[in-house]
């Protein structure tokens, strides 16, 4: 069972520019700095971009509560393509990858490998 969730939690928000318009991802984190949530926020009110970005954050949250590894997170968010994609980023769950990784590189001074030595970019 996950830890009770402090009152206050600090971190960090991404702004990716996808080809659903901006994405920002909010991963905060506890004072250990463990991640405790992330938010997902794409397009406007209503979209069914919006409402599929905050289901992905949602079920990130949980993974993250659960200790899930946040590397293999990114990993597998990392290279999804969509219809929309830009040269920002190749789809919505491409941005939440690279919001992930900004999160483990600011906290942790990690790289994440993709792809046959391909670090994500952010």
């Amino acid at each position: 069972m996950a830890d009770k969730r402090p009152d206050v939690l600090s971190g960090i928000t991404k702004l990716s520019k996808t080809g659903c318009g901006n994405m920002y991802i909010v991963l905060n984190h506890d004072d250990k700095g463990k991640l405790r949530e992330v938010f997902c926020q794409n397009g406007k009110s209503g979209t069914c971009a919006r409402h599929w970005t905050e289901v992905v954050g949602r079920l990130l949250s949980i993974l993250v509560k659960s200790d899930a590894d946040v590397k293999k997170l990114v990993k597998t968010l990392s290279g999804i393509s969509c219809q929309f994609s830009n040269d920002d980023a190749p789809s919505c769950a491409d941005a939440i990858a690279a919001g992930l990784e900004t999160f483990l590189k600011t906290k942790y001074k990690q790289e994440v490998e993709v792809d046959e030595g391909i670090t994500h970019s952010v």
